[in-house]
Protein backbone atom coordinates (compact mmCIF):
# COMPACT_ATOMS: atom_id res chain seq x y z
CA UNK A 1 0.00 0.00 0.00
CA UNK A 2 1.62 3.50 -1.41
CA UNK A 3 1.24 6.26 1.28
CA UNK A 4 -0.71 8.94 -0.20
CA UNK A 5 -0.82 12.79 -0.04
CA UNK A 6 -3.82 13.71 1.61
CA UNK A 7 -2.41 11.55 4.48
CA UNK A 8 0.60 13.72 5.13
CA UNK A 9 -2.03 16.44 5.45
CA UNK A 10 -4.17 14.57 7.78
CA UNK A 11 -0.76 13.95 9.79
CA UNK A 12 0.17 17.43 9.96
CA UNK A 13 -3.16 18.59 10.40
CA UNK A 14 -3.73 16.49 13.71
CA UNK A 15 -0.01 18.01 14.92
CA UNK A 16 -1.22 21.85 14.00
CA UNK A 17 -4.51 21.35 15.86
CA UNK A 18 -2.90 19.20 19.27
CA UNK A 19 -5.40 16.20 18.47
CA UNK A 20 -7.42 13.73 16.43
CA UNK A 21 -10.67 15.58 17.69
CA UNK A 22 -9.63 18.97 16.79
CA UNK A 23 -8.09 18.17 13.62
CA UNK A 24 -11.10 16.19 12.37
CA UNK A 25 -13.20 18.92 13.04
CA UNK A 26 -10.88 21.86 11.71
CA UNK A 27 -10.85 19.95 8.09
CA UNK A 28 -14.17 18.72 8.53
CA UNK A 29 -14.24 15.29 8.13
CA UNK A 30 -15.09 12.69 11.07
CA UNK A 31 -12.63 11.72 13.86
CA UNK A 32 -13.33 8.26 12.74
CA UNK A 33 -11.97 8.39 8.83
CA UNK A 34 -9.43 10.30 10.18
CA UNK A 35 -8.09 8.11 12.79
CA UNK A 36 -8.05 4.99 9.96
CA UNK A 37 -5.95 7.32 7.64
CA UNK A 38 -3.20 7.80 10.37
CA UNK A 39 -3.64 4.26 11.47
CA UNK A 40 -2.80 2.88 7.38
CA UNK A 41 -0.04 5.72 7.34
CA UNK A 42 1.19 3.99 10.35
CA UNK A 43 0.97 0.65 9.16
CA UNK A 44 2.59 1.64 5.78
CA UNK A 45 5.92 2.68 7.95
CA UNK A 46 6.03 -0.21 10.09
CA UNK A 47 6.10 2.50 13.74
CA UNK A 48 3.23 4.40 15.53
CA UNK A 49 3.64 8.56 15.04
CA UNK A 50 1.54 9.40 18.02
CA UNK A 51 1.26 8.45 21.30
CA UNK A 52 -2.46 7.69 22.03
CA UNK A 53 -2.08 7.25 25.82
CA UNK A 54 -0.65 10.51 26.74
CA UNK A 55 -3.25 14.07 26.73
CA UNK A 56 -3.12 15.89 23.62
CA UNK A 57 -1.67 12.72 21.63
CA UNK A 58 1.58 13.67 21.37
CA UNK A 59 4.44 12.58 18.76
CA UNK A 60 6.51 9.40 19.37
CA UNK A 61 10.38 9.73 18.72
CA UNK A 62 9.51 8.10 14.74
CA UNK A 63 6.60 10.89 14.95
CA UNK A 64 9.07 13.81 15.31
CA UNK A 65 11.05 12.36 12.38
CA UNK A 66 8.29 11.87 10.19
CA UNK A 67 7.44 15.54 11.26
CA UNK A 68 10.27 16.80 9.78
CA UNK A 69 9.94 14.78 6.23
CA UNK A 70 5.75 15.64 6.19
CA UNK A 71 7.04 19.66 6.42
CA UNK A 72 9.56 19.08 3.55
CA UNK A 73 7.07 16.94 1.61
CA UNK A 74 4.33 19.68 1.82
CA UNK A 75 7.07 22.52 0.84
CA UNK A 76 8.07 20.45 -2.09
CA UNK A 77 4.84 19.76 -3.37
CA UNK A 78 4.07 23.76 -3.47
CA UNK A 79 7.72 24.24 -4.78
CA UNK A 80 6.98 21.71 -8.05
CA UNK A 81 3.95 23.64 -9.13
CA UNK A 82 5.46 26.33 -9.00
CA UNK A 83 8.58 24.95 -11.44
CA UNK A 84 5.76 23.64 -13.45
CA UNK A 85 3.92 26.36 -13.72
CA UNK A 86 6.68 28.73 -14.73
CA UNK A 87 8.53 26.33 -16.92
CA UNK A 88 5.34 25.32 -19.45
CA UNK A 89 2.33 26.54 -21.42
CA UNK A 90 -0.14 23.75 -19.61
CA UNK A 91 -3.66 25.16 -19.06
CA UNK A 92 -3.83 26.03 -15.37
CA UNK A 93 -6.69 24.63 -13.20
CA UNK A 94 -7.83 26.63 -10.16
CA UNK A 95 -10.16 24.90 -8.00
CA UNK A 96 -12.82 27.06 -6.51
CA UNK A 97 -15.91 26.13 -4.47
CA UNK A 98 -18.49 28.01 -4.22
CA UNK A 99 -21.94 28.67 -2.34
CA UNK A 100 -24.91 28.17 -5.16
CA UNK A 101 -24.76 31.81 -5.64
CA UNK A 102 -22.57 32.21 -8.69
CA UNK A 103 -24.48 33.97 -11.14
CA UNK A 104 -27.90 34.62 -9.19
CA UNK A 105 -29.09 38.44 -9.36
CA UNK A 106 -26.01 41.00 -8.21
CA UNK A 107 -23.43 38.63 -7.20
CA UNK A 108 -22.98 37.73 -10.83
CA UNK A 109 -19.26 36.17 -10.03
CA UNK A 110 -19.05 34.24 -12.69
CA UNK A 111 -18.46 37.13 -14.97
CA UNK A 112 -15.66 38.22 -13.16
CA UNK A 113 -14.15 34.89 -13.05
CA UNK A 114 -14.81 34.92 -16.80
CA UNK A 115 -12.95 38.55 -16.84
CA UNK A 116 -9.99 36.96 -15.30
CA UNK A 117 -9.86 33.79 -17.65
CA UNK A 118 -9.60 36.16 -20.96
CA UNK A 119 -6.96 38.34 -19.40
CA UNK A 120 -5.26 34.73 -18.39
CA UNK A 121 -5.51 32.46 -21.22
CA UNK A 122 -3.66 29.44 -19.20
CA UNK A 123 -5.51 29.29 -16.43
CA UNK A 124 -8.63 27.68 -16.55
CA UNK A 125 -11.29 28.50 -13.36
CA UNK A 126 -13.01 25.40 -12.13
CA UNK A 127 -15.75 25.41 -10.10
CA UNK A 128 -18.08 23.37 -8.14
CA UNK A 129 -21.54 24.30 -5.97
CA UNK A 130 -21.96 23.21 -2.64
CA UNK A 131 -23.59 24.09 0.97
CA UNK A 132 -21.06 25.95 3.14
CA UNK A 133 -19.81 22.75 5.28
CA UNK A 134 -18.96 20.39 1.99
CA UNK A 135 -17.02 23.54 0.70
CA UNK A 136 -14.78 24.03 3.78
CA UNK A 137 -14.49 20.19 4.20
CA UNK A 138 -13.01 20.37 0.36
CA UNK A 139 -10.82 23.71 0.99
CA UNK A 140 -9.38 22.19 4.42
CA UNK A 141 -8.13 18.88 2.14
CA UNK A 142 -6.61 20.65 -0.49
CA UNK A 143 -9.27 19.86 -2.55
CA UNK A 144 -9.70 23.14 -3.48
CA UNK A 145 -7.82 26.27 -4.26
CA UNK A 146 -10.59 28.52 -3.18
CA UNK A 147 -14.15 29.16 -1.79
CA UNK A 148 -16.64 31.39 -1.86
CA UNK A 149 -18.52 31.21 1.56
CA UNK A 150 -20.52 33.14 4.02
CA UNK A 151 -17.67 34.32 6.85
CA UNK A 152 -20.12 35.70 9.54
CA UNK A 153 -18.61 32.58 11.70
CA UNK A 154 -15.29 34.64 13.68
CA UNK A 155 -13.44 31.35 13.90
CA UNK A 156 -12.99 31.38 10.35
CA UNK A 157 -10.74 34.40 10.72
CA UNK A 158 -7.93 32.08 12.12
CA UNK A 159 -7.99 29.49 9.43
CA UNK A 160 -8.15 31.16 6.84
CA UNK A 161 -7.30 34.49 4.24
CA UNK A 162 -10.26 36.17 3.86
CA UNK A 163 -11.14 38.75 1.05
CA UNK A 164 -14.68 40.18 1.66
CA UNK A 165 -16.85 40.00 -1.61
CA UNK A 166 -20.14 41.75 -0.79
CA UNK A 167 -21.99 42.71 2.60
CA UNK A 168 -25.49 41.02 2.17
CA UNK A 169 -28.72 42.73 3.77
CA UNK A 170 -31.52 40.30 5.51
CA UNK A 171 -35.33 41.32 4.06
CA UNK A 172 -38.56 39.79 4.41
CA UNK A 173 -40.29 38.74 1.37
CA UNK A 174 -43.96 38.10 1.25
CA UNK A 175 -46.65 37.74 -1.10
CA UNK A 176 -48.40 41.02 -2.74
CA UNK A 177 -51.20 39.97 -0.96
CA UNK A 178 -49.65 39.40 2.46
CA UNK A 179 -51.10 41.50 5.49
CA UNK A 180 -47.77 43.24 5.78
CA UNK A 181 -47.34 43.92 1.84
CA UNK A 182 -48.32 47.46 1.95
CA UNK A 183 -45.78 48.52 4.55
CA UNK A 184 -42.12 49.46 4.24
CA UNK A 185 -40.97 48.17 7.24
CA UNK A 186 -41.08 45.43 9.68
CA UNK A 187 -40.05 44.53 12.73
CA UNK A 188 -39.41 40.60 13.52
CA UNK A 189 -42.00 40.46 16.35
CA UNK A 190 -44.63 41.72 13.85
CA UNK A 191 -43.91 37.82 12.03
CA UNK A 192 -44.14 35.99 15.01
CA UNK A 193 -47.63 34.13 13.75
CA UNK A 194 -45.97 33.43 10.38
CA UNK A 195 -45.62 30.46 8.68
CA UNK A 196 -41.71 30.79 7.59
CA UNK A 197 -40.82 29.21 4.16
CA UNK A 198 -36.57 29.01 4.78
CA UNK A 199 -33.14 27.41 2.53
CA UNK A 200 -32.81 24.13 4.31
CA UNK A 201 -31.29 23.78 7.25
CA UNK A 202 -27.33 22.72 6.36
CA UNK A 203 -27.07 26.42 4.94
CA UNK A 204 -25.84 29.89 6.66
CA UNK A 205 -28.55 31.43 6.20
CA UNK A 206 -30.93 29.49 7.89
CA UNK A 207 -28.55 29.76 10.91
CA UNK A 208 -29.15 33.87 10.64
CA UNK A 209 -32.41 33.80 10.23
CA UNK A 210 -33.12 31.40 13.16
CA UNK A 211 -31.03 33.49 15.42
CA UNK A 212 -31.82 36.77 14.23
CA UNK A 213 -35.35 35.61 15.15
CA UNK A 214 -34.58 34.28 18.37
CA UNK A 215 -32.55 37.60 19.47
CA UNK A 216 -36.28 39.21 19.30
CA UNK A 217 -37.60 36.19 20.82
CA UNK A 218 -39.95 35.28 18.25
CA UNK A 219 -39.67 31.39 17.90
CA UNK A 220 -40.33 30.38 13.81
CA UNK A 221 -43.01 28.27 12.81
CA UNK A 222 -40.94 26.45 9.60
CA UNK A 223 -43.22 24.89 7.78
CA UNK A 224 -40.83 24.37 4.68
CA UNK A 225 -37.48 24.32 3.36
CA UNK A 226 -35.68 24.25 0.12
CA UNK A 227 -32.08 24.03 -0.94
CA UNK A 228 -32.83 26.56 -3.80
CA UNK A 229 -34.06 29.60 -3.12
CA UNK A 230 -35.87 29.92 -6.13
CA UNK A 231 -38.28 27.17 -5.20
CA UNK A 232 -38.97 29.23 -1.87
CA UNK A 233 -40.17 32.61 -3.20
CA UNK A 234 -41.90 31.20 -6.06
CA UNK A 235 -43.94 29.56 -2.96
CA UNK A 236 -43.68 32.81 -1.22
CA UNK A 237 -45.17 34.75 -3.99
CA UNK A 238 -48.37 32.16 -3.72
CA UNK A 239 -48.89 33.47 -0.15
CA UNK A 240 -48.03 30.03 1.50
CA UNK A 241 -45.72 31.62 3.77
CA UNK A 242 -42.91 34.42 4.16
CA UNK A 243 -39.11 34.06 3.99
CA UNK A 244 -36.25 36.25 5.44
CA UNK A 245 -33.15 35.97 2.74
CA UNK A 246 -30.30 37.75 1.89
CA UNK A 247 -31.44 41.02 -0.71
CA UNK A 248 -29.46 40.13 -3.13
CA UNK A 249 -31.32 36.35 -3.73
CA UNK A 250 -34.77 38.20 -2.99
CA UNK A 251 -34.14 40.81 -6.26
CA UNK A 252 -33.02 38.07 -8.24
CA UNK A 253 -36.72 36.35 -8.13
CA UNK A 254 -38.98 36.85 -11.27
CA UNK A 255 -41.97 36.13 -9.05
CA UNK A 256 -44.27 39.19 -8.32
CA UNK A 257 -43.10 39.33 -4.38
CA UNK A 258 -42.66 42.02 -1.91
CA UNK A 259 -39.69 42.90 -0.45
CA UNK A 260 -39.84 44.96 3.13
CA UNK A 261 -36.72 46.48 4.99
CA UNK A 262 -36.70 44.48 8.31
CA UNK A 263 -36.34 46.96 11.37
CA UNK A 264 -33.38 45.09 13.29
CA UNK A 265 -31.13 45.25 9.93
CA UNK A 266 -28.64 42.27 9.84
CA UNK A 267 -26.43 40.86 7.40
CA UNK A 268 -23.70 38.49 6.62
CA UNK A 269 -20.95 38.29 4.27
CA UNK A 270 -20.00 36.65 1.15
CA UNK A 271 -16.06 36.43 0.78
CA UNK A 272 -13.93 34.56 -1.31
CA UNK A 273 -11.26 32.64 1.19
CA UNK A 274 -7.86 30.22 1.45
CA UNK A 275 -6.14 28.46 3.01
CA UNK A 276 -4.30 30.38 5.74
CA UNK A 277 0.08 29.76 5.63
CA UNK A 278 -0.17 27.85 2.28
CA UNK A 279 2.09 28.91 -0.06
CA UNK A 280 0.07 28.56 -3.53
CA UNK A 281 1.45 28.21 -7.38
CA UNK A 282 1.84 31.47 -8.89
CA UNK A 283 -1.88 30.90 -11.09
CA UNK A 284 -3.55 30.73 -7.81
CA UNK A 285 -1.88 33.83 -6.57
CA UNK A 286 -2.56 35.75 -9.89
CA UNK A 287 -6.22 34.69 -9.08
CA UNK A 288 -6.58 36.33 -5.73
CA UNK A 289 -4.60 39.04 -6.57
CA UNK A 290 -6.87 39.65 -9.34
CA UNK A 291 -10.23 39.33 -7.49
CA UNK A 292 -8.68 41.81 -4.77
CA UNK A 293 -8.29 44.31 -7.54
CA UNK A 294 -11.67 44.08 -8.44
CA UNK A 295 -12.74 44.78 -4.93
CA UNK A 296 -10.87 48.12 -4.76
CA UNK A 297 -12.62 49.01 -7.64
Amino acid sequence: MAMHYNQIEYFLAIVDNGGFSRAAEAIFISQSSLSKQIKSLEEELGTELFNRKTPGCRLTESGEIFLKYANAVKQQHIELMEVLDTTTKTMRNIKLGALPIMSVGTYDFTSTIADFQAENLNYNVEYIEKDQRSILALLNNSELDFAIVRTDDPSLDSKYDILNLCMDEFVLVCSRSHRLSGKKLVTLKELSNENFLLLEQKSQIYHICINALTKASVSPKVVYSNTRHSMILEMVAKNLGITIMPKNLATSSKFNTKIIKLNESFYSKVSLIRNKNTKQPKHCLAFWKYMEQQIKG
